[in-house]
C-alpha cells in the first residue's frame, strides 16, 4: 500500500512538473483586406469605382483556407485570432462585408480620422507592431508561444511593413511568416517574404491545414481559368 501511494504521489508530481513547462500556444493570422481577400483593384481608380458601385467580390478559395486555418489550429487546442488590418477610413467599414462572404470572426482596424494624413505605410507597421507587442507581453508573461502569418498583397505597401515587421528588434517573434498575392509584377520583392499568384500557390504550405475536397476545388478552379479575377491575371502578363 505505502508503496502505491509512493508511486501515486511520483505521478502527481511529475503531472504537476510538466503541465508547469507546456507552451500553450496562439495563431494570429493578419490579413490586409484590398486586393488580398476581396477583388477591389486599387491600382486602377476607375476599375475600383466600377467595383464599389457593383458590390467588391472576394476571394474566395483565401477565405475559406482562413476557415481551415482557424479549424485546424482550434481542433488542436490552440487559440486563433484573426487581425484584419485595413488602410481604408472606418468611414468605409469593412465588417459587414467580411461577415457577408463568410471570413473568420476577428478585430478590424481601419484609419480613424487622425490617422488619414500620414502615409498606409506607417499607419498599418504601427499598428500592428503594436498589436504584435502587446500579444508578445502577454504570452510572455504565460510561457505561452506565438506563431504569426500575414497575408497581404504587392498593391500597395504590404510587403514593405510585413518585412519591417519581421526585422524589428522589439517584436522579435521567431515564428512569423508572409504570404503576399501578386496584383502586379512591378515593385519589389523580398527574400522573407512568400509570394503567390494564386491560391493554388498556397496549397503546399498548408497542406495539413487545406481540407482535401478545398484542395482539389483549388486545382479544378485553376485549371478552368476562374480562380483568378482578370484584373490580376492582366497585372502579371500570365495566363491561368
Amino acid at each position: 500500500m505505502n508503496k502505491l501511494l509512493k508511486y501515486l504521489k511520483m505521478v502527481v508530481v511529475f503531472v504537476l512538473i510538466v503541465s508547469s513547462t507546456y507552451l500553450m500556444a496562439e495563431v494570429i493570422v493578419v490579413s490586409d483586406i484590398d486586393d488580398t481577400i476581396r477583388a477591389t483593384n486599387v491600382l486602377n481608380r476607375s476599375e475600383m469605382i466600377i467595383n464599389a458601385l457593383r458590390g467588391f467580390k472576394s476571394f474566395p478559395r483565401l477565405i475559406d483556407i482562413y476557415c481551415d486555418i482557424n479549424d485546424y489550429y482550434r481542433k488542436k487546442g490552440e487559440d486563433v485570432t484573426f487581425y484584419y488590418l485595413s488602410a481604408a477610413p472606418r468611414k468605409l467599414s469593412v465588417d459587414s462585408w467580411l461577415e457577408s462572404n463568410n471570413a473568420p470572426k476577428g478585430i478590424v482596424q481601419q484609419r480613424r480620422n487622425r490617422d488619414i494624413f500620414g502615409s498606409p505605410e506607417d499607419y498599418k507597421f504601427g499598428y500592428l507592431k503594436k498589436f504584435l507587442l502587446d500579444k508578445k507581453r502577454i504570452a510572455d508573461e504565460n510561457n505561452d508561444e506565438l506563431e504569426v502569418i500575414m497575408f497581404g498583397d504587392n498593391g500597395e505597401k504590404d510587403p514593405i511593413v510585413y518585412k519591417r515587421i519581421m526585422e524589428d528588434k522589439d517584436i522579435k517573434i521567431n515564428n512569423m511568416k508572409a504570404y503576399i498575392r501578386k496584383v502586379t509584377s512591378a515593385g519589389a520583392f523580398f527574400p522573407k517574404i512568400n509570394y503567390f499568384y494564386s491560391e493554388k500557390d498556397l496549397l503546399e504550405d498548408f497542406a495539413l491545414v487545406v481540407d482535401p475536397q478545398l484542395k482539389i476545388q483549388i486545382e479544378s478552379e485553376y485549371a478552368q481559368g476562374t480562380l483568378v479575377p482578370e484584373y490580376v491575371v492582366e497585372a502579371n502578363g500570365l495566363r491561368q
